[in-house]
């Protein structure tokens, strides 16, 4: 095919019908791969359909690089439905709206207030903390708190 012909496919109005037709399953597969930010703001007000889709939608991934994200639509929305959770440099005080959590990776080293917030997920499974070059780890007192204490029975050794 030539370029133009191309163009046409693309921009005719079968094309659109195509996406469309498919079934919701394929839709939700596809927005396990779209960041809920993306998801929301692009797919949440297109119409009905979506909405409904969207809304049926358990088992997502968040991911926050600052604090004010978590106050976001997205974030707010889809909050009771973020199972998996990556936190970048945000201070982890208020994070009960997000009950669902079952794995969580921060990349901060939590205080021993942060800890205790981190307890209150009871369905967390699997905690990752990125830690910072070997020396700081000995100046640590929030990590032996999560290795050596019984205080996270759920989570997976």
């Amino acid at each position: 095919m030539n370029r133009i012909d191309d163009l046409s496919i693309i921009s005719s109005p079968c094309a659109i019908m195509i996406l469309e037709s498919l079934p919701d399953e394929i839709f939700v597969e596809i927005f396990e791969y779209v960041s809920i930010q993306d998801l929301y703001r692009g797919f949440y007000s297109l119409n009905l359909r979506f909405r409904m889709i969207i809304a049926s939608l358990t088992n997502l991934h968040g991911e926050t690089t600052f604090e004010r994200e978590l106050h976001s639509l997205p974030f707010r929305f889809f909050a009771s439905r973020i199972t998996k959770f990556s936190m970048h440099h945000v201070d982890l005080m208020d994070l009960s709206p997000f009950s669902a959590v079952r794995s969580l990776t921060l990349y901060i080293e939590p205080n021993r207030a942060q800890c205790h917030v981190i307890r209150a997920f009871s369905h967390l499974k699997y905690l990752y903390i990125s830690q910072r070059p070997i020396d700081h780890f000995y100046y640590s007192v929030s990590l032996p708190h999560f290795v050596f204490t019984n205080a996270y029975p759920n989570l997976y050794t």
